[in-house]
């Protein structure tokens, strides 16, 4: 089986969706022959990858827009703007650049999104989108509790999701596709109005970084937590520093990241007088150091996809504390996390501080919970599962008009 990936994103040693498309790609290659086509950007760090390890069964191909390739740095607008260009591109790049006949599959992974559709269902190969995203709705009173300006944007975009999901254009678009994926229940239920969805996260861990649970030390008198992402409206950090300001038990929270919000967040913490340290952003190869010397990991977000950065810390044996919506509804369960329902700001503040006391003060209670994390990674995203499950749905996809079918 031979199958064309596109990655718009993919860079190896890389978190978010650079590591998705690169761990897709590298990880399938186990199972089948892969080749990718990303940005000539991430040229430099994959070719330097494969040469430091060796990967069978795969090759890299580049493809670029001449003359505006440095649009793309300027802003995350520009960005946005340059993805479309590209992913409209692909079409004739394919057709003139690429001989379709020698693959059996084209699989488009990343961006994530569903908001922009690749044109890859009419070039007689069969045809793969996802897992996607994009389909959740940010909780709007959270955002107004920040500013106005951050309220009126978020409200925005739900307006926006709502609308393309029922747009005509893209619900035929998802027809046409062979399979379509789905990286949560909340974007399968706003995009498809039928019961053959498939979830599929897209995101993983590999095996190689869980750690040896019986080496992780619980005990401790003063609990540290730890938070990670960028610092900005969706991700809740504001939530979690009205919430940091009601705990009774003593413990720190180390916050990993960068972003608009830093100042906004260092000012409640020192107005409050709350144990927090800012940490900034760290390289990602660093950043599983972190895991161990944390007893707990808070994840605040209001809107998000899925959140690698809890398959992190579930790997390294952490217990979670995380809204139950989105990708987390669908990642944990109240064996290895604190579930919060979404609710009311002040109800979801005070349940966040509540679980914080609660975690705080059962050593015992912090390491089933962590025990379980480990054994939700094992059981369901690591990656080489992952692909196994994927070369499973593409055989069936094949087989689905063989002569034996």
């Amino acid at each position: 089986m031979k199958v064309l990936q596109i990655a718009f994103a993919c860079e190896p040693n890389k978190g978010s969706e650079p590591g998705v498309g690169w761990h897709w790609a590298t990880n399938l290659s186990q199972l089948v022959d892969v080749t990718v086509i990303t940005r000539q950007n991430n040229r430099t760090s994959i070719e330097s990858e494969l040469q430091k390890n060796k990967y069978n069964n795969i090759k890299f191909l580049y493809h670029d827009i001449d003359g505006l390739i440095k649009i793309k740095k300027k802003s995350s607008i520009l960005l946005k703007l340059y993805y479309y260009i590209w992913v409209m591109s692909l079409r004739k790049y394919l057709k003139k650049q690429i001989t379709l006949a020698d693959y059996d599959i084209i699989h488009f992974i990343t961006y994530n999104t569903f908001a922009v559709i690749p044109p890859v269902t009419e070039l007689g190969l069969k045809s793969f989108w996802g897992p996607i995203g994009g389909g959740i709705l940010g909780h709007t009173e959270s955002f107004k509790k920040l500013s106005i300006s951050s309220y009126s944007k978020e409200v925005a975009r739900n307006f926006f999701v709502k609308k393309l999901a029922k747009s005509f254009y893209l619900n035929k678009a998802l027809l046409k596709f062979d399979k379509v994926l789905f990286a949560n229940t909340d974007t399968a239920k706003l995009l498809v109005r039928k019961n053959n969805i498939k979830i599929e996260l897209e995101t993983g861990i590999d095996k190689s970084i869980i750690a040896d649970f019986d080496t992780i030390d619980i005990s401790s008198d003063r609990i540290n937590i730890l938070a990670s992402g960028i610092l900005e409206p969706r991700k809740g950090f504001h939530l979690l520093l009205d919430a940091l300001s009601l705990v009774k038990s003593d413990v720190v929270l180390n916050i990993l990241g960068d972003g608009s919000l830093k100042k906004y967040l260092y000012n409640i913490a020192y107005k409050n007088n709350l144990n927090v340290n800012f940490l900034g952003k760290i390289p990602f190869e660093e950043v599983i150091n972190y895991y161990s010397k944390n007893d707990v990991f808070i994840f605040p977000s209001l809107r998000d996809t899925s959140g690698n950065v809890v398959l992190e810390a579930m790997s390294q044996g952490l217990p979670i504390v995380a809204f139950d919506h989105q990708g987390m509804h669908d990642i944990l369960t109240n064996e290895c996390a604190i579930k919060i329902p979404v609710t009311n700001y002040e109800q979801m503040v005070k349940n966040l501080a509540s679980a914080i006391d609660k975690l705080a003060g059962n050593c015992e209670l912090r390491f089933e919970m962590g025990k379980a994390s480990i054994q939700r990674i094992k059981d369901k995203y690591l990656w080489e599962d992952k692909a196994r499950r994927m070369v499973k749905i593409y055989k069936e996809v094949l087989n689905e008009n063989s002569p034996s079918s």
